[in-house]
């Protein structure tokens, strides 16, 4: 017949494999998961430069090209009365308008843009001081476990007194901590899935939202061909 204690070591000695496993597994596909966060990060990053420097610089000169001919077109209206005139000052009153309206709708949008970057960059912060303080913690733990070596050391030597019921204690305190550490470990499991899963698909994301800027960027290329060549029709009818 097996001893309590015995069948203790062994459930025991069973659970750390187990939780070894998982600890492991997680390591490594934190890791990974980690790394493609990060990935992402520098894509989107390198994304929204493009829109803000690239896209959008040529957009508001492709506007600037629009309504200066647009200007010009209608300085050269000849009025032959009064009315006429004065709806030549009406068109380019409404002209002004829809610049400034336009013009105001883009700052708002990219106010918007700068809240959402701005809260980006507290939730950086806010990893920063989390990384921080994990890497105070961890050390901390070192050095408290350098301690605890230290004086397992000296004791170790003397150890003459210790009973079935102190051995017995011990076992029954780590299956403890042992069963608590493995349903975190399992928790942990899936949620590191989750992430790795999200991940994947903001990837997939960055790569639609590829082609789709490239579409965009297209766009903006023929617009400009088109105000060019509207400009040299323009000046060749003068």
């Amino acid at each position: 017949m097996s001893h309590p204690k015995e069948d203790l070591t062994k459930s025991n000695s069973k659970s750390l494999f187990n939780i070894e496993s998982n600890i492991l597994w997680s390591r490594g596909k934190t890791s990974a998961t980690l790394s493609q966060v990060e990935q992402n990060r520098f894509n989107f990053l390198g994304a929204i430069s493009g829109q803000i420097y690239q896209n959008r610089a040529l957009i508001n000169q492709s506007t600037d090209d629009i309504f200066r001919e647009r200007y010009n077109s209608l300085r050269k209206i000849n009025p032959e009365n009064e009315t006429i005139a004065k709806h030549k000052e009406g068109l380019i009153v409404e002209s002004r308008i829809d610049v400034l309206e336009h013009r105001h709708k883009l700052n708002k949008a990219m106010l918007d843009i700068g809240l959402m970057m701005a809260s980006i960059n507290r939730q950086l912060r806010e990893i920063n001081e989390t990384l921080m303080d994990t890497n105070d913690r961890l050390n901390a733990f070192n050095n408290k476990n350098i301690e605890k070596n230290k004086e397992l050391f000296i004791s170790h030597h003397h150890i003459t007194n210790i009973s079935e019921e102190d051995v017995l204690t011990l076992a029954e305190k780590n299956q403890e901590r042992l069963s608590k550490l493995t349903k975190e470990t399992e928790e942990l499991l899936l949620s590191i899935s989750k992430t790795a899963g999200e991940e994947d698909k903001i990837k997939l994301d960055y790569t639609e939202s590829t082609l789709i800027s490239q579409k965009c960027a297209d766009e903006i290329e023929e617009t400009r061909k088109v105000i060019l060549e509207n400009h040299k029709n323009f000046e060749s009818s003068n």
